[in-house]
């Protein structure tokens, strides 16, 4: 009992030791509380695909206000901007009659975030997010596509939402 203790206090006086020699730096992030905040969400959609606008605002303003965020028009604390710049769609598996039996939808993208005191984003990023879904008649595949770009947005809501989460506090 003993030894498996001591084994395991060194083990953890190694890895410390190993990522202050390394310049590893373990950063903590203190979560904000995003309740009441005023966010305003605009989408800008490059692709030829109209349904895709709505999917994403719809469910970045669905993660944002289960978490207690306001959404605005006007009057905003931080400016959510996301761009759509490609929407491709691949065939992945074929059945055996060498028709496509599922497809890949590959969603690219950017996003920031602007406090509206300043002029450059507080945060910002790209998102290149790929899901599967699979072919079957022509009602099913498009319900099943729906629901892969559903998904997809839930990835960009879900990134959008921990970095506001952990932007600096406000005065």
């Amino acid at each position: 009992m003993g030894s498996e203790k001591t084994c395991k206090y060194y083990l953890l006086i190694l890895i410390i030791f190993l990522s202050i020699s390394c310049g590893i730096t373990i950063r903590e992030y203190k979560t904000n509380d995003i309740k009441n905040q005023r966010i305003k969400i605009s989408l800008l959609n490059k692709t030829h695909e109209p349904t895709v606008s709505t999917t994403f605002i719809k469910t970045i303003e669905e993660h944002l206000i289960k978490r207690g965020a306001l959404i605005v028009d006007y009057g905003e604390d931080y400016e959510v901007t996301v761009v759509l710049t490609s929407v491709k769609t691949q065939a992945v598996a074929y059945t055996v009659k060498d028709v496509i039996g599922a497809n890949m939808i590959q969603i690219s993208g950017i996003y920031s975030i602007k406090d509206k005191n300043k002029n450059t984003p507080d945060s910002s990023g790209v998102f290149n997010i790929s899901n599967n879904y699979n072919i079957k008649d022509i009602v099913e595949s498009e319900i099943e596509r729906s629901r892969a770009i559903q998904k997809s947005a839930t990835e960009v809501a879900e990134i959008i939402l921990g970095k506001i989460a952990i932007l600096p506090e406000k005065p």
